[in-house]
């Protein structure tokens, strides 16, 4: 009798053992379970699209990318980044590296140098993990371009969300990782530490356009924008050579460098064909192993023939639905009823546009931009002796 009480007794105590370690393994489900799946009501939209949509997420951090369009100075990077400017489940900044070029001033650092790309990538930084240094904000704030970023000015720059710090780091997480901006002084050199070093998980969208555009474009830009270099032109024979005397060709002359756009980007056009030379990549058999599945070429040519198709595949690159709100809004811009003939505008008819530069430069201008960029016309896919700016098939 007393071995049956005990066989029944250890037995008994094996049953609850089982069951406390049954209740303890339900628990730790149900706490994780928890944790994945979190009121709806405390989350940012974004983090709920992100949800529904499978985005698939960086292993290493767990976060969303963060986009980048990389591009240069007057090469379509404004009507290309409206793209994620008008997506309300997106933080977009417009140029978060403006303010570079004053914090370099602040600190009495050259612009070239490593100290200068490290104030660059300081700023994407904390970009990436929303954490923003006092300096960029008061810089970034009175700077009048903010006003351009949708989701934090809504167009009014005194109604933007970045009265502080806090206010402004705490937009950004709002966001639950879903960050995107445009930046036109960087190279893949400049991003590589973030990615290997950092282990930000980036989506570099690479902006390139035919150079005798993009020339066309800041020679308009400059006389749009400045009296002295109306006076500048002046005094050049029509039908002539304007890119020179402007720092638009090769090297840029002391009178000239007085103006910010031409001190702080990549103004002429050796520099810009070699900056397409050591950064474009045509294939994905030709990315690094930091860059693969992190890099997605647009030639700014193509998106103007086919704005839809090619906004479609930026979003696939991205990871995210493109919406019919969106592709409203990119056919309305690149096909408006009336272009609006400001050099300032986004609404403009694209395909017009990519090939504007064949009436506005001359001769001796496309002589002097195929001299310099020949390869890179061939490269791009453009015909260097023709006037019109579609690619040839391939």
């Amino acid at each position: 009798m007393s071995k049956c009480r005990g066989s029944m007794r250890r037995s008994f105590y094996a049953v609850l053992v089982l069951f406390i370690f049954c209740v303890l393994l339900f628990w730790r489900k149900l706490s994780a379970w928890k944790v994945l799946n979190l009121s709806t009501t405390e989350q940012h939209p974004g983090a709920i699209a992100a949800r529904i949509h499978g985005t698939k997420f960086d292993a290493v951090n767990n976060r969303p990318p963060f986009i980048i369009l990389m591009a240069q100075w007057r090469s379509g990077s404004t009507v290309l980044g409206e793209l994620l400017n008008r997506n309300p489940e997106l933080f977009y900044m417009f140029e978060s590296l403006w303010p570079a070029a004053r914090l370099r001033e602040l600190r009495n650092i050259s612009r070239g140098t490593i100290a200068s790309k490290e104030i660059s990538r300081d700023i994407l930084r904390g970009f990436a993990k929303c954490e923003f240094a006092t300096d960029f904000v008061k810089i970034y704030r009175r700077w009048g371009g903010s006003r351009l970023n949708e989701n934090l000015c809504h167009g009014n720059r005194t109604s933007c969300r970045m009265h502080s710090v806090e206010d402004l780091d705490n937009f950004c997480q709002s966001f639950q990782g879903r960050l995107a901006t445009k930046i036109i002084q960087a190279d893949l050199e400049l991003l590589k530490p973030l990615v290997t070093e950092d282990g930000i998980n980036l989506k570099i969208i690479h902006l390139v356009r035919d150079p005798r555009g993009t020339a066309a474009s800041r020679i308009n830009y400059l006389k749009a924008s400045y009296r002295e270099i109306l006076n500048i032109l002046q005094r050049i024979p029509p039908l002539s050579d304007r890119l020179k005397p402007l720092g638009l060709l090769d090297n840029v002359p002391k009178e000239i460098l007085q103006f910010q756009e031409i001190r702080e980007n990549n103004p002429t056009v050796r520099g810009l064909c070699n900056w397409i030379r050591e950064n474009t990549k045509l294939s994905p058999d030709s990315l690094p192993e930091w860059l693969q599945g992190r890099y997605h070429l647009v030639k700014y040519e193509d998106f103007a023939l086919a704005p839809l198709q090619e906004a479609q595949r930026i979003y696939e690159f991205i990871g995210m639905p493109f919406t019919t709100h969106l592709k409203g809004f990119i056919n309305n811009i690149t096909h408006p009823k009336s272009s609006n003939p400001s050099i300032f505008s986004t609404s403009k008819n694209a395909q017009a546009t990519a090939n504007k530069w064949k009436k506005y430069l001359t001769l001796q201008e496309r002589r002097q931009i195929t001299k310099e960029c020949l390869d890179v016309l061939q490269f791009l896919g453009h015909e260097p002796n023709s006037t019109s700016a579609t690619p040839q098939s391939s």
